[in-house]
């Protein structure tokens, strides 16, 4: 019995077509329960965040006062929300971690609106054109909130798989820079009356809720488009750097519309060039989801086929109502973490499998490809572990 639970007498060198075949029976490895990983620097990136959220709402009180700080703040939740549910919704196949979730809107609220405000400054007092004006904000602030990505990659890598997942930590970044800035352009305009102010809610709020998640989920599409094709952490910022100029372009045109330093009017210019790009990117991302959900029921299909997963496991990895049920049956049994981590290491061989039709013969990729297929089986028999008995693929056998 020993011996089935020893999955590989070496690392593994196989060719994309071919992985290793699974260990039999598969219900007689050794569990193992799923943990976090982030350490030091996870605590510390978060003592960042809650230091850089402290300085923000000191310089919303200090500039703006309680009073106008909780109104406008009220209703800049509503495009806020409105922004956080489409995300969602485009990140229901493989739902990010919450905890990610909300540093992801955090850093756009807090840090990167401290960082754009700082960096924005050095720039007062320049001697520069009109157009050099409006060039400031899409550089200081498209930066600020992609250092938000970096950061997330660089502590949460195993969450970061994709173009999908790149675009949702993007655009969640963007909801909160956008809900921050809102509050002080709302508070200006509240100031000015109530014409001033209804204008710049149905600008902002309505017209433009998304521009600031659209911005930088380009930057996050390019860098969860990296993790599908190299390893290290110099390609994921050479392809943060290409991202940002789409982001810091498109920001950039925005601005100029709004400005009025464009020929176009802003209603011609919004119908022509606005609401085509925002069309344009949900329809991209998705393709993006349907893409991602391709290359997972395909890879774990190969999988299969070596008897790594069974026919009723992937009949459930492959559906989202499947996924959504199953989460709910394992939660009302206190296996909600386990569950999670099956869903994980699952959507991950489906990311390492994209890698190695990228990178045939690269033996990294197939040690990782290892490491993950022996994840993906101690995760599920932790999963049996914890329910005992449930549908299908999740019963435990015994032995």
């Amino acid at each position: 019995m020993a011996a089935d639970r020893r999955l590989f007498a070496s690392t593994p060198t196989t060719a994309p077509s071919a992985p290793p075949g699974a260990p039999s029976p598969i219900s007689h490895v050794r569990l193992a329960a799923p943990q976090r990983t982030g350490g030091g620097w996870a605590r510390a990136a978060w003592i960042v965040l809650g230091l850089a959220g402290w300085w923000v709402l000191q310089f919303l009180l200090g500039t703006l006062g309680l009073g106008t700080t909780l109104v406008t703040g009220l209703v800049a939740l509503v495009p806020l929300a409105l922004c956080f549910a489409a995300l969602r919704y485009i990140d229901r196949w493989d739902p990010e971690p919450g905890r990610l979730v909300a540093f992801a809107v955090l850093w756009g609220a807090a840090p990167a609106v401290a960082l754009a405000l700082v960096s924005g400054g050095w720039f007062e007092g320049a001697a520069l054109s009109a157009w050099g004006e409006l060039a400031i904000a899409p550089v200081t602030e498209e930066i600020a909130k992609g250092l938000g990505l970096l950061l997330l990659v660089a502590l949460a890598r195993r969450h970061v798989h994709g173009a999908v997942d790149g675009v949702v930590y993007g655009g969640l970044i963007g909801a909160g820079f956008a809900f921050t800035e809102n509050i002080l352009y709302f508070s200006v305009a509240l100031a000015d009356g109530g014409e001033a102010f209804g204008s710049t809610v149905l600008g902002r709020g309505v017209l433009s809720p998304f521009a600031h998640v659209l911005f930088t989920a380009m930057t996050g599409a390019a860098v969860g488009w990296a993790t599908e094709r190299v390893k290290g952490f110099g390609g994921l910022a050479a392809a943060w750097c290409l991202g940002l100029l789409p982001a810091m372009a498109c920001h950039y045109a925005w601005n100029a519309l709004a400005s009025g330093a464009t020929p176009l009017s802003f209603a011609s210019g919004y119908l022509m060039t606005q609401v085509p790009l925002f069309v344009a990117a949900v329809v991209i991302a998705l393709l993006l989801v349907r893409r991602e959900r391709a290359l997972t029921v395909g890879a774990l299909r190969e999988y299969q086929a070596l008897g790594w997963y069974t026919e009723q496991e992937v009949a459930t990895l492959a559906s989202p109502r499947a996924r959504r049920e199953t989460g709910r049956w394992a939660a009302n049994r206190g296996a909600k973490a386990q569950w999670r981590h099956v869903v994980a290491t699952a959507d991950a061989l489906a990311v390492i499998r994209q890698r190695q039709r990228m990178n045939p013969g690269n033996a990294a990729i197939d040690a990782e490809q290892a490491r993950l297929l022996h994840r993906s089986l101690t995760a599920r028999e932790a999963l049996r572990a914890a329910v005992s008995t449930g549908p299908g693929g999740w019963t435990a056998t015994g032995a």
